[in-house]
């Protein structure tokens, strides 16, 4: 250190170093996207529905048909620029090689929104349909509570009056009489009625149970 301080030992050693800076090619090189492909019987590799190789370099790449797969590197912003490729051994293969058939999507970030685009509009209709059952539901609820209960009792249809006596009692009574004696059939129809009622109701309560709702 030779009573200096780590400061001025770093700016010193700094300063006898020789700085490299990289090339554009280099920085080029370091910011593609390089995936694993297989090279076809005609010289052409295809990648996120992009396919490259054209007859510029179809013979070199066609040394690596069935070899196993090779890397092939693609400007992330612009696909339609020509790739390049390296065998397993890191070893350049050829570049310039132009894609015969674009994707739907010109780069990356344009496939990534997409993807998120496609996902939006899924949860979008996932919560859509859930809404429209909830809602569905909710009627089930309403049309469950406005169902009457068999056997509860019906309101009086009017003011009660005074007993009558005499002939018009005997008359009433004679009709009674007459009517336990024929088939009611006003009372075999709300009886109907009533077992209908309670079969929608049970209905619509196992729905409601089933999507986790309670019936009331």
């Amino acid at each position: 250190m030779r009573g200096r301080s780590c400061q001025a030992v770093l700016e010193a050693g700094l300063a006898q170093r020789v700085r490299r800076q990289p090339t554009a090619r280099q920085l080029y090189l370091a910011g593609l996207i390089c995936s694993a492909v297989s090279v076809d019987r005609f010289g052409q590799m295809t990648v996120d529905n992009w396919t490259y190789g054209g007859p510029d370099t179809q013979e070199a790449l066609l040394r690596y048909h069935g070899k196993g797969p090779i890397l092939l590197g693609r400007n992330p912003d612009d696909l339609i620029a020509p790739a390049l490729a390296w065998n397993a051994e890191g070893d350049l293969i050829c570049e310039g090689i132009a894609p015969v058939l674009a994707g739907a999507r010109g780069s990356v970030d344009g496939s990534r929104d997409a993807a998120r685009n496609r996902k939006a509009a899924r949860d979008a209709v996932a919560a859509g349909v859930a809404g429209a059952g909830y809602l569905s539901d909710m009627r089930l609820a309403a049309t469950l509570a406005a169902i009457p209960t068999p056997g509860a009792p019906e309101q009086s249809p009017g003011p009660v009056v005074a007993g009558q006596f005499g002939g018009t009692l005997r008359r009433h009574v004679a009709e009674a009489a007459q009517a336990r004696a024929e088939p009611d059939s006003a009372r075999e129809r709300t009886a109907i009625q009533a077992e209908m009622a309670e079969n929608l109701r049970r209905a619509v309560a196992a729905r409601l149970a089933k999507r986790g709702f309670k019936a009331v």
